[in-house]
């Protein structure tokens, strides 16, 4: 069963999984709220309804382990958090060492570097989010 863990399932995520969802026989997706994920585990994404974690504090829930132990694929789609990847920070262990994992996308958004008032922006420019995380 080809399995896809998507850490971060809003909406950039969201559109990612509704083109290339179909791929993946195992959509699992993680939220920070329970209402949330009550919502998102109802969505038919892909043609089927994620599997639903809460993940967000300072551990990472076992069941979210196991999951990336089975991904064949990993989409982080989480915020930053105090300037750092909190997937990475948590996770980074059970990535690396993820047997079946073929591919990881990281999607983020330009919201980070904030107003550039129509500058060039690429990786090299020092983030300045407009709003601090939700």
């Amino acid at each position: 069963m080809t399995t896809l863990v998507c850490i971060g399932l809003g909406y950039c995520a969201r559109h990612y999984l509704r083109e290339f969802g179909a791929r993946f026989e195992r959509i699992v997706g993680t939220t920070r709220s329970a209402e949330q994920a009550a919502m998102l585990g109802q969505e038919r994404l892909a043609g089927r309804a994620p599997e639903m974690l809460l993940f967000g504090g300072a551990l990472a829930p076992r069941e979210l382990k196991v999951a990336i132990s089975d991904a064949d694929a990993l989409l982080v789609s989480a915020a930053p958090a105090e300037g750092r990847d909190p997937v990475l920070a948590m996770l980074g262990d059970e990535i690396a060492l993820a047997p079946r994992l073929k591919s990881l996308v990281y999607l983020s958004t330009l919201g980070v570097y904030g107003d550039s008032g129509g500058a060039w922006i690429d990786e090299t420019v020092r983030t300045l989010p407009a709003f601090a995380r939700r």
